[in-house]
């Protein structure tokens, strides 16, 4: 409902899809990743990069998934964010830490004073990478976003969590 007007939910998925057309944010479009680096988000053109690297390479076990999404990605994508909220002043709420990297910059926004808050998951404290190299059926129950990471993307996790750099398990 947006005013008097009902819109379904089929013309409002056609309407999106429509737009991210137009605007190069189709994956399937030519123009996608030039779009995407153009924006800046040279991370997420990575990731689709390495996906299709590893696709054409015939890489598609579980074990690869954590290749596909490195722990710098992450870490850019977690300073991006903190760029911006320091730019704009807006409080931060980052999900899903996983990478020690990310820590870094956490960290330093605090030291800052920024108001950035971080949450991490239960699986990436109690599990690893090493999921991954299971047979195939049992490894790939663990494929996520962001991957599960090192054992010592672990331990940094459990740090942050004692030195309050890490504020919640969600």
């Amino acid at each position: 409902v947006w005013g008097d007007t009902v819109i379904s939910e089929s013309a409002l998925t056609k309407a999106v899809a429509r737009l991210r057309k137009a605007l190069g944010d189709d994956p399937d479009s030519p123009r996608y990743l030039q779009t995407v680096r153009s924006r800046g988000y040279r991370f997420v053109a990575e990731v689709q990069e390495l996906r299709d690297e590893y696709l054409k390479k015939g890489c598609i076990s579980p074990s690869f998934h954590p290749l596909t999404r490195p722990n710098h990605l992450e870490a850019e994508a977690v300073r991006r964010a903190i760029s911006i909220a320091r730019e704009t002043g807006c409080g931060l709420y980052i999900v899903h830490v996983s990478a020690k990297e990310s820590i870094t910059h956490i960290k330093k926004a605090k030291a800052e004073g920024l108001e950035v808050y971080a949450e991490t998951c239960p699986q990436y404290l109690l599990l690893d990478d090493s999921r991954y190299l299971t047979g195939f059926d049992e490894a790939a129950g663990y494929v996520m976003s962001p991957p599960l990471r090192k054992k010592e993307d672990t331990e940094s996790l459990w740090e942050a969590i004692s030195a309050g750099t890490i504020d919640c398990i969600g």
